[in-house]
């Protein structure tokens, strides 16, 4: 990788994270995270507040669970302890070239670590969690994705996708094997093809994207994609300032909506710090 790079003392933030079991689930097997590294204070549903954090020492994550009640929300818990922990090691103080990689090694990590706790549980074989992990570095968000969790990037009222679902329905869409009209009652639409813990390996799909002072970044699990449309967030992240109401408003929509599955958000503004851009956000990938 040969990634630009921008100096910046800190980059300031508003952020909040909320999770919700949903209207038709007892339990919940979606995790989120806020984590300052520099600061060592994690956070996770419930938190509200402004940041201010230098390079590397941010880490934002929502993981949703597989396998199972229980093995789901082990899971899910496992991965969210276990990127916080790689990433207070390998993150902190990196450039971008730098937080990078060692984002890509978190992650990568984090599933073999899953997949050794399955293996040494019976009960838990074929667990596993999805995950979309970011970092800063620069004036540049790093993205790292395995699973359907996904992150969307609001700039100047435009609402972006930044990261590709790993999915069946997803993949034959792609190669035109499904069309859209056959995806809206395909069989198998949330069959995943990549998990964290899976014994065959996980390919992580890494990204940066520069960011601009004023962008709303909005990390979720499918199960508040899957019932509240794009337009609908789009016009919640533009509504409010302040993080936590846009995040108690997104939760609001999907469980008027029915809610059948766990639903989990992190929202996150950008203020000082950043540049000002007019460019619609573009990620370029690496992995």
């Amino acid at each position: 990788m040969n990634l630009h790079r921008t100096e910046h003392a800190f980059i300031e933030l508003d952020v909040a994270a909320r999770s919700h079991a949903g209207m038709k689930r007892d339990n919940n097997e979606d995790r989120v995270l806020v984590a300052d590294l520099g600061r060592g204070q994690p956070a996770g549903a419930g938190f509200g507040g402004r940041l201010a954090v230098n390079d590397g020492a941010l880490l934002l994550a929502v993981c949703d669970g597989i396998g199972g009640n229980v093995g789901g929300e082990i899971a899910s818990g496992a991965a969210i302890a276990e990127l916080y922990r790689g990433a207070r090691e390998r993150l902190p103080g990196r450039s971008l070239d730098a937080a990078a990689g060692a984002l890509f090694d978190c992650v990568r990590h984090t599933s073999q670590h899953i997949e050794e706790l399955a293996r040494a549980q019976p009960a838990l074989r074929g667990m596993g969690t999805t995950a979309t992990v970011c970092t800063l570095a620069g004036d540049s968000l790093v993205v790292a994705h395995v699973g359907d969790c996904r992150a969307y990037l609001l700039r100047h009222g435009q609402l972006v996708r930044l990261t590709r679902d790993q999915t069946l329905m997803a993949f034959l869409l792609e190669r035109g094997q499904l069309t859209s009209e056959q995806a809206a009652s395909f069989e198998y639409a949330h069959v995943i093809l990549q998990a964290l813990g899976s014994a065959q390996g996980v390919e992580v799909e890494l990204g940066t994207v520069p960011l601009a002072r004023g962008d709303v970044l909005l990390l979720c699990s499918d199960g508040l994609y899957g019932c509240v449309a794009d337009d609908s967030i789009a016009s919640a992240l533009s509504q409010r300032e302040r993080c936590g109401p846009i995040a108690d408003e997104l939760l609001a929509l999907g469980l008027a909506a029915g809610a059948p599955d766990n639903l989990s958000c992190v929202v996150a503004r950008f203020g000082d710090g950043l540049p000002a851009r007019s460019d619609p956000p573009v990620l370029e990938r690496f992995v």
